[in-house]
């Protein structure tokens, strides 16, 4: 067997970049964690009604919006609820707090990753397209989906998806995208765990940090060649 160094280099930058972002995304445990002063993080009620369905994607998007450029600390309801067009009264009837509405994009920022990723896999399905080929979309599409909203996908994962409740929700996304990874690309349990996590977590770092000696094209390249390297029996 030839020994790829080249999969080797970038398989020890990936498990150093995994390991910077975790550093990096320290979680921020509210002070008080007692049932009495601890706010509800659940909408108060789920939209029925069309009007009621587009007044909460309002609300959603202009919370990516106003938290992705003031951060979490700075963002407030009122700034939330004046980006949707909404009254902070209409706003309360749906969330009861910023951080509800945080955790609600959280749900959506889990759902539009592993559900884009996952359609990717199932075209391979149904176009017998080459697992090169799907691998590298997979980097592509990562990449882009972190490029779109950097600064917002920091601000969940600092927090909001390292609470409980969202990191199991976010585990269990996690294994059923490598679970895709092993029945549609023939990934190994191993292999498909260091797919997940090296798709995620590099590629977010790298849209976050866009450092001007990392070449996007190039750090492409070089993940699609590591994940062939591990994909292979």
């Amino acid at each position: 067997m030839v020994f790829n160094h080249r999969a080797a280099d970038a398989c020890c930058s990936f498990m150093h970049g995994i390991y910077e972002v975790t550093l990096s995304f320290s979680p921020r445990i509210p002070e008080h964690t007692d049932l009495a002063s601890r706010k509800r993080l659940s909408p108060r009620k789920a939209p029925t009604q069309e009007r009621a369905k587009a007044t909460v994607s309002a609300i959603l998007e202009a919370g990516s919006q106003v938290l992705g450029r003031y951060g979490f600390a700075d963002s407030t309801t009122d700034r939330i609820a004046k980006r949707a067009g909404v009254s902070i009264g209409t706003l309360y009837q749906y969330f009861p707090n910023k951080r509800s509405i945080l955790h609600a994009l959280a749900e959506v920022y889990l759902e539009r990753l592993y559900g884009g990723l996952a359609e990717v896999v199932d075209m391979r399905l149904e176009r017998r397209r080459p697992r090169s080929e799907v691998l590298r979309e997979l980097v592509e599409t990562a990449l882009a989906f972190h490029v779109r909203a950097a600064r917002l996908h920091a601000v969940l994962w600092d927090q909001a998806l390292f609470t409980r409740k969202l990191r199991t929700k976010a585990a269990k996304r996690e294994r059923s995208f490598g679970e895709k990874l092993q029945d549609g690309l023939g990934f190994s349990p191993v292999a498909s765990y260091l797919a997940v996590h090296a798709i995620n977590g590099v590629l977010l770092r790298h849209a976050l940090e866009r450092p001007d000696d990392i070449d996007s094209a190039e750090l492409v390249d070089e993940l699609v060649i590591m994940l062939n390297a591990i994909g292979r029996r």
